[in-house]
């Protein structure tokens, strides 16, 4: 924090003030969210509350030897963080407050790569007012942790800080996300290239923690992974045929309700039927359709990646006025109003013009961001690091909890490619040393 306050004491006198007015704004605009933005939905969310339950009701080690199934559905660190701050609205303070951590971490990898005050200090405020950020903040889902662990994460290895906190937060990543150790082996491979194979054995680490409940699970349900086989078969088979929880769902979802194979002890045999029949799936779209396949993966990362959706924000209703305590179906409903289609049908074009501007916007945004990381992928090399970590949101389900990360890193990129066209009149980093 004191090469940020250094960086703040060396601006001018309008950047003073313009910084010190952004941090005070940043607070009603936090207020903001979680007085309107939490909502509680779908069975993720109730999954992880659940399982805070279980830690109270058991302890940690009860709940390490617990053989509830949902326990083997979902991995520990949310629940734990939901049990250790004990109310919601707790929770949702406390990962605002890591919005500003979050934020600083951001300003110093973009000072890491740029060596330029000013463009890291936009980033931080830029980081700091991110609406999907902030609304992820104020959810019991892993959204937000998972963009905080990585850039944490990274910011600790681009310094080459290589202590306790580093591998402590690793463990606690891969038993946030299953994904989260690719992250680790990405780190790997990072230290092998770079030939710094002693390193190597540091990451062992949180490798050793996966392994401690893969065994786990192994001994109390029978199976030697790190959550419920099954869930990665739902995510292959997402990416053919979209979301699970939609009204227009496929009827794949339907015929095939993954949900029965949550008992994995007793449900073993719907676990093999449901993975033999997602590879079949799979392989007949690939290998008799693959340009159809092909043009539902662009469709899909197109939709969410350029932020034509929206996740769960509660938009202002018909009077542009915002309801407290608005349950899922009421922001649904609302947020259905805003629906392109439904807009030109009602002609209002004060709606239009606000969604273009708002989605419109971020989208924009987000494309130009990541065209411009592989423009200049060598002086962005941590940034396309991040991108290749999510190599894999090509064939699985397009979610949020990937995308936010993408999106985050895409917008200081976007800030970056901003400051180099005003500055230098170019796209290439040639002014990075």
């Amino acid at each position: 924090m004191n090469e940020l306050y250094k960086d703040f004491l060396n601006l001018q006198k309008t950047g003073k003030v313009l910084s010190l007015l952004l941090l005070l704004l940043s607070i009603p605009y936090k207020f903001f969210f979680i007085t309107f933005q939490k909502c509680i939905s779908g069975p993720d969310a109730a999954e992880y509350i659940y399982l805070a339950g279980l830690f109270k009701k058991s302890g940690i080690l009860g709940y390490i030897q617990s053989n509830d199934p949902v326990s083997l559905w979902r991995i520990p660190t949310l629940p734990f963080a939901l049990y250790v701050t004990q109310t919601l609205f707790i929770f949702y303070v406390v990962q605002l407050l890591f919005t500003y951590i979050l934020a600083y971490n951001f300003y110093k990898i973009i000072k890491y790569i740029t060596k330029h005050q000013v463009v890291s200090l936009i980033c931080f405020f830029s980081i700091l007012f991110l609406p999907y950020l902030n609304n992820a903040a104020c959810a019991p889902l892993t959204e937000f942790m998972q963009v905080s662990f990585i850039i944490y994460v990274l910011r600790k290895v681009l310094y080459k800080h290589y202590d306790w906190r580093l591998f402590l937060a690793l463990s606690a990543f891969c038993l946030l996300r299953a994904e989260a150790q690719y992250f680790v082996f990405f780190l790997i491979i990072r230290e092998l290239f770079l030939k710094q194979y002693t390193r190597i054995f540091l990451y062992g680490i949180p490798v050793c923690i996966v392994l401690l409940w893969c065994a786990r699970n192994k001994s109390n349900f029978g199976a030697f992974s790190l959550v419920n086989p099954v869930l990665s078969s739902r995510a292959m088979i997402g990416s053919l045929y979209g979301y699970i929880y939609m009204e227009n769902r496929n009827e794949f979802h339907a015929k095939y309700d993954y949900y029965n194979g949550k008992d994995y002890v007793n449900n073993k045999k719907f676990i093999e039927d449901y993975q033999k029949v997602v590879r079949l799936e799979l392989k007949h779209k690939l290998l008799h359709e693959p340009f159809d396949y092909a043009r539902i993966r662009i469709m899909q990362i197109a939709r969410g990646f350029l932020y034509f959706g929206f996740n769960l924000e509660q938009l202002p209703d018909k009077d542009w006025k915002y309801k407290k305590d608005a349950t899922f179906e009421e922001i649904s409903a609302n947020n259905s109003e805003w629906a392109y289609g439904k807009i030109l049908e009602n002609r209002d074009y004060a709606k239009l013009c606000a969604r273009l501007l708002y989605n419109g916007g971020l989208a924009m945004i987000h494309l130009f961001g990541v065209l411009f990381i592989f423009l200049n992928y060598r002086k962005l090399l941590p940034l396309l690091f991040v991108l290749l970590n999510f190599c894999f949101i090509l064939i699985v389900e397009v979610d949020m909890r990937y995308l936010i990360t993408i999106q985050s890193i895409s917008v200081c990129a976007f800030i970056v490619m901003c400051y180099s066209i005003f500055n230098f009149r170019t796209l290439k980093l040639n002014w990075i040393q």
